[in-house]
């Protein structure tokens, strides 16, 4: 099944509702699919710009464009479906260098590299039935969804109150798995705690 159906019935499920049948969401007549159904990519395109999400990151190498924006040395196109910038460097890997300076402006990027590398959000994740969501991120916009829908309803107050603390502690959790799937870096070792490994003798393996 496609990652909108599975987000449509998890968040049926989520509401006590039936779940769709072999044809899929969009040829239900049921009022909270048909929510579900209209809501869906908008709502999977606000939780991608919410956060810089590992699992629908890009690296770009960007296209200079002419036109410069003043006070830039160069300006670029921003990918059309970019959701959320994360990282702007010269060089593709950018696991271990700053970023270099930016601005975000009327939908290009500019800056005073030549050689300008963009990671982000890729926003086609929020096509309807495009890109692969892992679980918990897939799990957080069930609930999201179902959030928003639980007004069509007959579920008790209780139960409502309910699905909205749910909907919060699986994006937390999203978030949590999502951070925890690349390596964290270990910078080097600064030269005070070189000289306290090595006893305050200067030298040693790093120097």
């Amino acid at each position: 099944m496609s990652v909108r159906t599975d987000v449509i019935n998890d968040a049926l499920t989520i509401l006590e509702q039936s779940l769709l049948g072999s044809s899929g969401p969009d040829s239900s007549t049921d009022p909270i699919v048909v929510r579900m159904r209209e809501i869906y990519e908008r709502r999977a395109k606000l939780m991608l710009s919410m956060y810089p999400w590992n699992f629908a990151r890009k690296v770009e190498q960007l296209a200079a464009l002419a036109d410069v924006k003043a006070g830039w040395t160069y300006t670029f196109a921003k990918p059309v479906k970019c959701a959320r910038i994360i990282r702007v460097d010269n060089r593709a890997d950018m696991r271990r260098r700053g970023d270099i300076d930016f601005e975000d402006r009327g939908g290009v990027l500019s800056t005073n590299n030549e050689i300008t590398f963009l990671a982000y959000v890729d926003g086609a994740f929020a096509d309807n039935d495009a890109g692969s969501w892992p679980e918990p991120c897939k799990n957080a916009l069930a609930h999201d969804i179902a959030n928003m829908c639980k007004g069509k309803t007959h579920l008790p107050a209780n139960r409502l109150e309910q699905i909205a603390r749910e909907a919060r502690r699986a994006m937390a959790e999203a978030r949590r798995w999502d951070a925890q799937q690349n390596k964290v870096y270990e910078p080097p070792l600064s030269t005070w705690q070189r000289a306290r490994l090595n006893g305050g003798l200067r030298g040693g393996r790093d120097g």
